[in-house]
């Protein structure tokens, strides 16, 4: 997580020495605090951001454009799935991460495995020779 505690490494050095910064963050507290170093150092700022297959990208050059923090929030309905597979860090994470593990085993596998009891044929890529025992 980016935030007080990383600047160790996220030092002022590290902001002086950049001429802008372009971010590739998935939660908006990372974003506020890049979006407030930013301002105090004066550097332009791209973010960028997806939701599913929806993907976003902005500019904020301090003192002429407005910040990070001057967005109104956009109510997510969803999680993305990289924060739920690879990053989850809230307890909703976890449960959506879980709900999505079932659904995968109790309900797509029972699904496709009705249909190619059903029909075969329509499964017939399946190269049963490639399968280990």
């Amino acid at each position: 997580m980016l935030n007080d505690d990383t600047e160790d490494f996220f030092n002022e050095d590290f902001w002086l020495n950049q001429n802008f910064i372009l971010n590739a963050v998935d939660n908006i507290e990372a974003r506020n605090y890049i979006d407030k170093k930013c301002c105090f150092y004066s550097k332009p700022y791209i973010d960028t951001g997806t939701l599913g297959t929806i993907g976003s990208c902005f500019i904020f050059y301090p003192f002429k454009t407005q910040c990070f923090r001057d967005i109104p929030p956009i109510i997510e309905k969803q999680i993305p799935m990289c924060t739920l597979k690879d990053f989850p860090y809230k307890f909703e994470h976890c449960v959506e991460f879980a709900k999505s593990i079932f659904n995968d085993i109790f309900n797509e596998n029972i699904k496709e495995l009705n249909l190619l009891m059903k029909d075969f044929d329509k499964f017939h890529l399946i190269n049963l020779s490639n399968i280990k025992k």
